[in-house]
């Protein structure tokens, strides 16, 4: 049995997948929405231990603070037991770092353009890398397509990121801790004049955000149940593996849901990936205020 919880997590994601027989429940926590949705994660984690149950594997997808915030919040909670977390996917600095190693020539000549996000933190990113350290919880290991992990019974197919989206991570983080200036473009227009059908006619632009481009996302499968968590991933890369995997427009991939990707952005979910799925749930993470 598969069960989704997903929390309110204001304009962020925060969900808990609980899986497995009812004597031995697993469960894993993705991200952690703004440091306000803690104390409705709070209550969750206490439930899972109260039931002596583990979180055995938290995935914080990328370093953004609609998705970090309220994860860091948690570790620095004293009445949480740590020992409630098992396993974390975090593709931080460090690790960025020695998986490129730390001559990248072209980290000094990359511009830093991030849409429709004003809040990346690099800082966070490294205020979180410590804690792990500090709870014994840091591994080397960095997430990325198309690796395909076990997880006490289920399979986590991970989708995003790739190796040149790393990268471009990669480069920012050291950009940033070299504090040379980061350059932010913007984009702020709305649609609301428009009709669907004018909507639906607009070509498709993508996301540029090197955080989002860096996100974890994956396809969870659990005995017959498939679900699709795509972070705030980019389609183009989504559609890459899902390809690379045989899936296509005349062999869809059929999942009972999809967590969309980035809040349900323009700039996240194309016309040619839905094309590709076969489902009918679909999870859009937002309460709809910050971004229209």
């Amino acid at each position: 049995m598969v069960t989704l919880k997903i929390l309110p997590a204001y304009d962020g994601d925060c969900l808990i997948i609980n899986f497995g027989q009812d004597d031995n429940k697993r469960n894993i926590l993705i991200d952690g929405g703004r440091g306000a949705t803690y104390s409705y994660l709070k209550k969750a984690i206490i439930a899972i231990d109260t039931k002596k149950e583990f979180i055995d594997l938290l995935v914080v997808t990328h370093i953004d603070r609609d998705h970090i915030q309220g994860i860091i919040t948690l570790f620095k909670d004293n009445e949480i037991n740590k020992a409630t977390i098992k396993k974390v996917w975090f593709n931080s600095g460090k690790k960025l770092l020695r998986f490129f190693g730390e001559n990248d020539e072209d980290a000094e000549n990359r511009e830093i353009i991030i849409n429709n996000s004003p809040e990346v933190s690099i800082n966070q990113g490294i205020s979180f890398e410590s804690l792990l350290e500090t709870y014994s919880l840091y591994d080397d290991t960095i997430i990325y397509s198309p690796m395909m992990i076990p997880l006490e019974g289920a399979r986590l197919t991970i989708l995003s990121p790739d190796i040149e989206c790393l990268s471009k991570l990669n480069s920012a983080w050291q950009i940033e801790q070299m504090g040379d200036e980061v350059n932010v473009s913007r984009t702020s227009n709305q649609e609301y004049d428009q009709t669907l059908r004018e909507l639906l006619e607009n070509d498709f632009v993508e996301d540029a955000s090197i955080p989002n481009g860096s996100s974890i996302a994956f396809l969870f499968e659990y005995c017959d149940q498939k679900v699709l968590f795509l972070g705030d991933s980019f389609p183009s890369v989504i559609e890459k593996e899902l390809r690379d995997l045989g899936y296509s427009v005349e062999n869809k991939l059929r999942v009972n849901a999809i967590k969309i990707s980035h809040h349900a952005s323009k700039y996240n979910t194309s016309s040619s990936l839905l094309e590709m799925i076969e489902c009918e749930n679909f999870i859009i993470s937002t309460n709809g205020m910050k971004h229209g």
